[in-house]
């Protein structure tokens, strides 16, 4: 966890999202109320209406940034992922995995050994990513089974020009 962040709230079971008005009247705007084991804690937007679609705006990005932390929480909990273990760096998803592999891939005119290396880490890496995006898991096998096959031609002709040299 960085430093310098104000007070944490760690999140447990018995912990409630809900919104909540704060008064009677069409002045009293509505707020988000988080509370549980770790305290109280109120989000309200400030009185002033016309600043309310910058907060919604704010909120929204609330959600996506809660949604992704669920994700990551819910992958890191099949997978026993966590960031103090190796994989912590590894991707998690097919968009992941493609990055990974053309950021990877060597330099046109490399020898033959590296690009079976290269394909070899390919398909051990799509392999351990079907198991981890379950969305994508049989376009991510396809993927796997390319780059095995791929590696297997790869290794007929590295064996042939060995065969051939002799």
């Amino acid at each position: 966890m960085r430093e310098g962040f104000g007070p944490t709230w760690v999140i447990s079971r018995w912990d409630e999202a809900t919104v909540e008005e704060t008064g009677s009247s069409p002045e009293s705007p509505p707020a988000l109320v988080l509370s549980g084991t770790a305290g109280l804690l109120l989000i309200r937007p400030p009185g002033d209406r016309s600043t309310w679609p910058d907060r919604a705006a704010f909120l929204r990005r609330l959600r996506d940034c809660a949604d992704e932390l669920a994700a990551l929480l819910e992958s890191r909990a099949r997978n026993g992922v966590c960031d103090d273990y190796p994989g912590r760096n590894e991707p998690q998803t097919l968009k992941d995995a493609h990055h990974v592999a053309a950021s990877t891939r060597p330099l046109p005119g490399s020898n033959l050994a590296t690009w079976l290396k290269w394909r070899q880490a390919n398909a051990k890496m799509y392999r351990a990513v079907s198991d981890v995006d379950r969305f994508h898991h049989h376009e991510i096998r396809y993927w796997v089974a390319h780059e095995e096959d791929k590696a297997e031609e790869l290794a007929a002709r590295i064996a042939k020009e060995k065969a051939e040299t002799r």
